[in-house]
């Protein structure tokens, strides 16, 4: 039988708040963390008990998510992500985030933590990017570099199912996984903007031997030709995914 070493308690919650502290680039995720918002409040309407007596709110720093949250639970802390989470073991009834899943080195440690914060018969609802966000985007730029390098560069990094975000939620140790996925849309003009919107939800440069230069200019601009051309559709996708996790009773 395979020997896996031991971890003491706490190690093990410093690994869990590191895995927190890795935090999307939220200033260029403006544009839709208010439609995010809103799906997360709908799924906490729908939660089988939907007024909470101590919730915890992992946003941006804005705290536009936890004000919308007041008047459907007693006590509301709210802590930005990729800042210092406050960690009340079973000190929550509800704990809600935006996305953060796809940037994590440790995913399943990182929901560990969340389910240790919750009380028995609590609920986490966290939103997460999965496959399909911004493949305009990705192929477009992997057209161009292609055709003006003869190769491609592993800049990008594949985002997660929906069905494997909810295996991390089981083996997180969640008895109650459900994950729902809805593809939202806006207009989008010019492949900076995607480039932006991609840097955002942290799907670049995660690989050790990814580029250490920059993209050159070159490939923006030729990117930004191809997709003017129409070959690709005009408008930003994300594929949202949001993950309702339940302790059990």
């Amino acid at each position: 039988m395979p020997h896996h070493p031991r971890i003491d308690p706490l190690q093990r919650q410093r690994i869990q708040e590191r895995a927190l502290r890795q935090g999307p680039k939220w200033n260029q995720a403006r544009a839709w963390l208010p439609i995010i918002d809103d799906h997360l409040l709908e799924a906490a309407a729908d939660l089988p008990c939907p007024h909470a007596t101590d919730a915890l709110v992992l946003d941006d720093g804005t705290n536009s998510l936890s004000a919308r949250l007041h008047g459907r639970a007693e006590h509301v802390v709210s802590a930005r992500l990729g800042g210092d989470i406050p960690f009340r073991p079973q000190g929550y009834d509800l704990i809600i985030s935006l996305p953060f899943l796809h940037s994590q080195d440790e995913p399943v440690a990182a929901l560990s933590l969340l389910r240790a914060m919750l009380r028995p018969g609590g609920f986490a609802l966290v939103a997460a990017y999965a496959q399909g966000s911004l493949e305009n985007f990705r192929a477009c730029f992997q057209e161009a570099e292609l055709a003006l390098t003869g190769g491609l560069s592993p800049r990008f990094h594949p985002l997660p199912s929906a069905a494997g975000l909810a295996q991390w939620g089981q083996e997180a140790g969640f008895p109650s996984v459900v994950a729902t996925q809805e593809r939202l849309s806006w207009p989008c003009h010019h492949v900076t903007d995607l480039a932006h919107s991609l840097r955002a939800i942290g799907a670049t440069n995660c690989l050790a031997d990814r580029p250490r230069q920059p993209a050159p200019r070159r490939l923006f601009d030729r990117a930004q030709s191809l997709y003017a051309q129409g070959d690709y559709p005009p408008h930003i996708s994300i594929n949202l995914t949001v993950l309702v996790l339940g302790t059990g009773i």
